[in-house]
């Protein structure tokens, strides 16, 4: 059993994302409240960049590889991202990023697990002490309630889903590359197998939600 220790719901995102979204405006702390240097932070999402996520990670898959502990990668990419940039213009897009990096980042635990902006559309979240059926449950509720979680543009409402890949440490992961890239393979297979869903990595099977 993993021994992350969450909310047996997740919170109201509706009512803290607006206070973090006022505290993102005064240039206040990053949504996962953990120390970024401007340079390694995401402008958009104020969640890390590709760059500082694989060196804090690479730390961490380590040390669970000397433990042997699990830890597991969650690969996040908005539906539709560039169908809401061309119908609601950049700022839309932009806005949509940082409303799901919100709720990825107040849902995990503060100064231990990380969450970072790793390309385009694609966010990702570093899960220590989670395997992969407590990784890929996490993944769905969040897959619910993002669902549920409207984005207001001006006088328009943007629906939003998002696909998710799951990966979780077996002995083959020589570092956390060969994670992160079964976790963006399980990606691929979400967004290809219809969107709006969470797929596991090959050989490892999906938690009931």
């Amino acid at each position: 059993m993993s021994a992350h220790s969450y909310p047996q719901g997740l919170w109201d995102i509706a009512a803290v994302a607006a206070l973090l979204g006022a505290e993102f405006a005064r240039g206040g702390a990053t949504p996962d409240q953990r120390p970024v240097g401007a340079g390694l932070m995401d402008v958009v999402t104020g969640l890390m960049n590709r760059a500082a996520f694989t060196a804090a990670a690479a730390e961490v898959f380590m040390g669970a590889r000397r433990a042997g502990a699990p830890v597991s990668v969650l690969m996040v990419d908005v539906d539709g991202l560039k169908a809401i940039n061309i119908a609601f213009g950049a700022d839309a897009g932009d806005k949509v990023l940082a409303h799901v990096a919100q709720l990825l980042a107040l849902n995990i635990q503060p100064g231990v697990d990380l969450a970072a902006r790793y390309t385009g559309a694609e966010l990702a979240l570093l899960l220590p002490e989670a395997d992969y059926a407590w990784a890929s449950a996490f993944a769905e509720r969040l897959r619910g309630v993002l669902a549920n979680r409207p984005v207001r543009h001006g006088a328009e409402l943007i629906n939003l889903s998002a696909s998710f890949g799951v990966a979780s440490i077996t002995p083959a992961d020589g570092d956390v590359g060969a994670l992160v890239a079964r976790a963006r393979a399980a990606l691929c297979c979400a967004k290809t197998g219809g969107r709006n869903q969470v797929q596991v990595a090959q050989g490892q099977t999906l938690a009931a939600a």
